[in-house]
């Protein structure tokens, strides 16, 4: 593996042999050959230029809505650093964030500068470049609402512009989303007091705290509400709040959240998913669709 990447006169920009489970939200997984934090976006265009295995790339961001399997990862893995995480003002209502910004950071920037819109960003555990990958959001509210444009670069190491526009967004979908990774974007909301916003973003968080297991190791929504449904009512409805494999378990709280009780494994986390899906899909004949990403290779545990 060292020996067919890319050479940096930087070596950090690489960590061989990353144990995932210390930096995903489930504390869970394997570890990854190689991963890869491009401090610029010379580096990141360099590496995908010359690194000559695209098909053994992943990409991930802020890991809380992600499962890296107990085999890890076999090949790279991308996580854009430090340079990437930043907001900046354009006007009054527009702001230029990185592709590595945590979401609440983007909240609490557009709550000091009176600019409503972005509070629902508060209540989404993620980073910007993520965002854009599935459309996320939550209250009702997406990241296509509020998305003017955006840099995103392809594995070959060509960078593209996007306006909003030009992607057919949908509920939990973008259709770039293997395609490219999401680097900047230009964010618009539009101009509100600060109390106002700050009211909202408390509204948001009281309703977290009452509603999802924010305390516990966990990876967010587990599955895509289906048209007309709710994931945690035919979950629910199946019997399954509170079912359990090994240290994986279905929340209480919240049954579209799986938690890692402290002793579960990615299978055993993967594994009870897998078992909402079976159950709904017997009893509504609806295929339940995986909102957490799962990544890497399954390894015999004993």
């Amino acid at each position: 593996m060292k020996n067919i990447l890319p050479i940096f006169d930087n070596s950090s920009l690489y960590r061989f042999n990353a144990l995932s489970k210390k930096f995903t939200w489930f504390q869970t997984g394997g570890t990854i050959d190689a991963l890869f934090k491009p401090a610029t976006i010379d580096q990141l265009k360099h590496f995908l230029t010359n690194y000559s295995d695209k098909q053994s790339i992943k990409v991930i961001g802020n890991c809380s809505n992600i499962i890296i399997r107990d085999g890890g990862i076999r090949g790279v893995v991308v996580r854009l650093g430090a340079n990437f995480n930043y907001i900046k003002t354009i006007d009054d209502v527009t702001i230029e964030v990185g592709g590595s910004t945590h979401d609440y950071n983007i909240s609490k920037f557009a709550c000091e500068n009176g600019i409503g819109g972005m509070e629902f960003l508060s209540g989404i555990p993620g980073s910007l470049g993520g965002n854009i990958r599935m459309n996320a959001g939550c209250y009702g509210f997406d990241i296509s609402n509020i998305l003017m444009e955006y840099e995103a670069i392809d594995l070959n190491g060509v960078i593209y512009k996007f306006n909003k526009d030009d992607i057919d967004f949908k509920y939990r979908h973008n259709p770039q989303a293997n395609n490219f990774i999401f680097t900047k974007a230009i964010l618009r909301g539009y101009k509100d007091s600060k109390e106002n916003i700050i009211n909202k973003m408390e509204e948001i968080k009281q309703k977290r705290v009452a509603s999802q297991p924010v305390k516990s190791n966990t990876g967010g929504s587990t599955f895509i509400n289906p048209p007309e449904h709710k994931a945690w009512q035919l979950i629910d409805n199946c019997g399954l709040r509170g079912a359990k494999i090994g240290g994986a378990q279905v929340s209480t709280q919240h049954c579209n959240f799986l938690l890692n009780l402290g002793t579960a494994t990615s299978i055993e986390i993967e594994a009870l998913g897998e078992m909402i899906r079976a159950s709904v899909k017997e009893r509504y004949n609806i295929n339940l669709e995986w909102e957490i990403e799962r990544y890497g290779d399954f390894s015999i545990l004993g």
